[in-house]
């Protein structure tokens, strides 16, 4: 793998995917793209543009990309955290909210890098939300989504694609997919382990409404005490090889909680892969 300082001497050239291309799902070509450094540690950028972190990055409030402009950010093995956000911005929103009629693409070609938010900030880590207007498109190449008070990611209303990243030790859930029938959720060779609340429905992947198609990867040891510790599922969800396991609901004397891998109300596909010591 290249170290950090050969990407910047070289100006930091390499396919989304990571240092060398790798096919995923329906990323299947190599697509080099050419980064410009960014070396602010308390913002991100506002005008459209493709950017590698040369640092962490802290925020104090959530970055906002403009709407109707278009976005590439590498981590480049770099963290970006939310830290001591003023109360209004708890809750529903995110360390990065990508809002209407945004593009935004994260990538990682180090491994390393992360977007995570501190114990002073009630949030989650990514947010993709239109408002029911024009969707935003976010594609998230590797990386980590941990450590978030909320939710590692939450798609309210957009198209969203994951590849190989890792959301981890969420509060919350590790995904959420929430808002419209119409949200397609891709999620390839993605690892969502040590995810979930006591007192909410789904512990891996919360998934209401919509398509979620989920390829190869593994959704292992999330836990909630009411419903769905792997994956709470009540739109589509199609899952196509990969692994849930080792994930578990802690309920006692109600016969509608339970489902320690899978808690399914609605349409659920399965096509391979292993589901297996899952506990209720």
């Amino acid at each position: 793998m290249l170290s950090l300082t050969t990407f910047a001497a070289s100006g930091h050239t390499h396919c989304l995917c990571g240092a060398s291309h790798t096919a995923i799902g329906d990323h299947k070509t190599e697509a080099r793209t050419t980064f410009t450094a960014w070396d602010d540690s308390t913002k991100l950028p506002y005008e459209s543009g493709t950017y590698y972190l040369t640092t962490n990055v802290t925020l104090s409030s959530p970055w906002f990309p403009e709407i109707g402009k278009s976005y590439t950010i590498c981590l480049n093995g770099h963290s970006i955290q939310g830290s001591n956000f003023d109360s209004k911005w708890y809750s529903d929103n995110g360390v990065i909210y990508a809002r209407e009629n945004v593009k935004l693409t994260i990538c990682d070609c180090v491994g390393s890098g992360s977007v995570s938010s501190d114990s002073a900030c009630d949030v989650s880590g990514l947010l993709v939300d239109a408002g029911y207007k024009t969707k935003p498109v976010v594609n998230i190449f590797g990386g980590s989504y941990l450590n978030n008070k909320r939710d590692g990611i939450k798609v309210g209303d957009g198209f969203v694609n994951i590849y190989k990243a890792t959301i981890k030790k969420n509060t919350h859930y590790g995904i959420s997919s929430l808002t419209r029938d119409s949200n397609v959720l891709n999620i390839y060779d993605a690892k969502i382990t040590q995810n979930g609340s006591t007192s909410i429905d789904g512990g891996g992947i919360y998934h209401r409404l919509g398509t979620c198609n989920f390829y190869n990867g593994k959704i292992t040891n999330n836990n909630t005490n009411q419903r769905g510790g792997g994956v709470y599922n009540g739109g589509t969800f199609n899952f196509f090889g990969g692994e849930i396991s080792g994930n578990s609901t802690n309920t006692t004397g109600d016969k509608d909680y339970g489902g320690g891998g899978i808690y399914n109300y609605g349409t659920l596909n399965v096509s391979g892969g292993k589901i297996t010591s899952n506990r209720t």
